[in-house]
């Protein structure tokens, strides 16, 4: 084979890869952007309706704590908060109030599912979500509604799930 007829060989394998791996998983550089039930289905299939998980919310937004949340027939049944922040210059009063509002961020694994499909059917600019091997609730979620807005995006980290008896 001459130089020059291996060199386009080469630019034809180059040019053709591209399309004949586009589905192929490992160009796909935004994991998990298109609508997928199958974890959620997963999910559903457990039939969980009484756990507790810790919850964390990064946003750009007032400081929220570690959310311990327990689950009780499907229904924010507690949440207890990991926040002081008296030691950060908020009086007692502030760091209270930030406390109350940590709490009304609580939510059930199917509110999160439910917020990530909002999310999609939004079209938001990135919707990021890993989920747990064995239970496939989400672990790590990351959206970004829009792209040239800053602050508008939410992140959430889902961990230390607990199946209670009922």
């Amino acid at each position: 084979m001459t130089h020059a007829s291996r060199r386009g060989s080469l630019w034809l394998i180059a040019c053709l890869l591209p399309v004949l791996l586009g589905g192929c998983s490992l160009l796909d550089l935004d994991r998990d952007v298109t609508p997928d039930t199958s974890d959620r289905d997963r999910w559903e299939d457990q039939d969980l309706s009484d756990y507790r998980y810790t919850l964390s919310i990064l946003c750009f937004c007032i400081p929220l704590g570690d959310l311990h949340i327990t689950v009780r027939a499907d229904t924010v049944a507690a949440v207890d908060v990991n926040l002081d922040l008296t030691g950060q210059g908020y009086s007692p009063a502030d760091s209270m109030a930030f406390v109350e509002r940590s709490r009304g961020n609580a939510r059930t694994i199917d509110d999160v599912f439910d917020q990530i499909h909002e999310a999609r059917v939004r079209g938001a600019h990135r919707v990021n979500v890993s989920y747990d091997a064995e239970r496939r609730y989400p672990t790590d979620v990351y959206l970004d509604y829009e792209e040239n807005i800053a602050d508008d995006e939410l992140g959430l980290t889902l961990r230390d799930l607990v199946p209670l008896t009922p």
